[in-house]
């Protein structure tokens, strides 16, 4: 049996930050996270006045193990957005009004167990965890509204 993962990331913030953080990473690492994941797993979304930006990853049901070439290529993309994220946020004198730049990433595991959180030191939070419980059968079924009992 195949253990499998949902992962979230997202990167938000003014649009120049965003993709000026985008840009940096394509300049040095030439894409390779974004040839590890097809871009049907890639989306970005604007404001109406298309001046703040989100960027999304988001998957389901995969296979995440650290010894995996494209776990390997995104892990080296969070890590050059949250060193590139720091470094933003360091270079901004203290008590200054700034745009903000935020990624968190949060990986939910088959297992209670099993979670992973990270986030840059000032974020939103708009990534969280939840947890439901459903039932499948391999055998299509019809569905009927039943009184109780039966």
């Amino acid at each position: 049996m195949d253990y499998r993962s949902d992962v979230k990331y997202v990167l938000y913030g003014t649009r120049q930050n965003v993709v000026g953080a985008l840009s940096a990473y394509q300049l040095q690492h030439s894409g390779q996270v974004g040839r590890a994941w097809s871009p049907g797993h890639w989306s970005r979304r604007y404001n109406q006045d298309k001046d703040f930006m989100i960027f999304e990853f988001s998957a389901t049901h995969v296979k995440w193990y650290d010894d995996y070439e494209e776990v390997q290529a995104f892990t080296e993309f969070l890590n050059f957005i949250a060193d590139y994220v720091e470094q933003l946020t360091y270079d901004v004198p203290l008590g200054t009004e700034t745009e903000h730049l935020c990624w968190e990433f949060v990986r939910l595991g088959e297992n209670d167990d099993d979670n992973e959180r990270n986030a840059s030191d000032y974020n939103d939070f708009q990534i969280y965890l939840t947890r439901t419980i459903s039932f499948t059968h391999p055998t299509p079924l019809k569905t009927e509204i039943a009184a109780f009992p039966i």
